[in-house]
């Protein structure tokens, strides 16, 4: 069996001082989704989450993951660790009840580093289907320009009714356009949003994700018809650096 991925959401735990249990915040868009697997982000890979928080810096040994499952009602421990090592070994064949499930801290040593800090997990969620064979799938330049808080894909009539199986970024040194490109460095602050024909598909992934060069492995897109006039990356930095162009590939059937 394949897995496809349909969307995934970025979802922000905030750490306080004495608290040990932290439910989920209000995500309608994993409610009855089956999980496929779900992605840590460590402090390292983004510094800061989407609401400015600084990401938890302690080893992730000590958090765990309870998800129940939407029909079974059974809950599922996961341990962030394993999660952040083996993120693309470890499946989730679950339909996932958001209101019932939490995040755990099981150690409250060296509570002035991790209080007021944030936990980021990224959640996949998809099919599990009989393996689709991609032939002949072809390829599409994206360029986008980052500039200011949030900077929009370029209306391309050539993405219009494509069917994405993946998104692939990569930093040349010159675009096809002939523009400069960027390097991994400035990354760190960045989150893309994918959005479909009427719905958000993507919410809040950091940028790095589609970095495949630096991934254990990768799913395919589910076939997914991507409206890229209405996708954007969020940058948190506000400094008035120069407009810099992130490139990507875009594969399609």
């Amino acid at each position: 069996m394949n897995r496809r991925i349909n969307g995934a959401v970025g979802v922000e735990f905030h750490l306080q001082k004495g608290r040990a249990v932290y439910p989920f915040p209000a995500v309608p868009e994993l409610t009855g989704k089956q999980l496929i697997t779900v992605s840590y982000c460590n402090a390292n890979e983004i510094p800061l989450t989407p609401s400015g928080k600084p990401v938890f810096r302690l080893a992730s040994d000590r958090l765990m993951l309870q998800i129940a499952d939407g029909n079974s009602r059974k809950v599922e421990q996961y341990s962030i660790a394993d999660i952040e090592w083996k993120q693309y070994q470890l499946t989730f064949n679950q339909y996932i009840d958001p209101e019932k499930s939490d995040l755990v801290l099981t150690n409250f040593d060296n509570a002035e580093l991790w209080d007021e800090t944030s936990v980021y997990l990224i959640f996949w969620y998809g099919t599990f289907t009989d393996d689709i064979p991609v032939v002949n799938p072809g390829i599409l330049p994206l360029e986008i320009t980052i500039a200011g808080n949030k900077s929009y894909f370029s209306a391309s009539t050539f993405a219009e009714n494509k069917k994405s199986m993946l998104l692939m970024l990569s930093f040349p040194d010159f675009t096809p356009s002939g523009s400069e490109g960027t390097d991994r460095s400035c990354i760190s602050d960045k989150f893309l949003t994918l959005a479909g024909n009427d719905e958000v598909l993507f919410s809040r992934i950091p940028v790095y994700q589609f970095y495949l060069a630096q991934s254990a492995g990768y799913f395919y897109l589910n076939a997914l018809s991507i409206d890229f006039r209405k996708s954007f990356i969020e940058t948190l930095s506000s400094d008035n650096a120069e407009p810099k162009i992130l490139f990507f590939n875009l594969m399609y059937l």
